[in-house]
């Protein structure tokens, strides 16, 4: 059975060139209740978070037009 290792380190060097990371520090507990609002969206938390700041960055951008 072949080793799913050259894969993991294929994407992971994908992951790395082609996005950037950004950590988010919550209180305890909050990141359940977030991932758990998300999911109840239709979004993962990454995608609910990403979708959050680019609304409110479309919607500050449109405001000072």
């Amino acid at each position: 059975m072949p080793s799913d290792v050259p894969l993991y380190r294929a994407i992971e060097k994908y992951k790395k060139k082609s996005y950037d990371r950004i950590e988010l520090l919550v209180y305890k507990g909050e990141k359940d209740r977030i991932k758990e609002f998300a999911k109840s969206r239709g979004k993962s938390l990454n995608g609910f978070i990403t979708e959050l700041i680019r609304k409110e960055m479309n919607s500050s951008f449109e405001q000072n037009k």
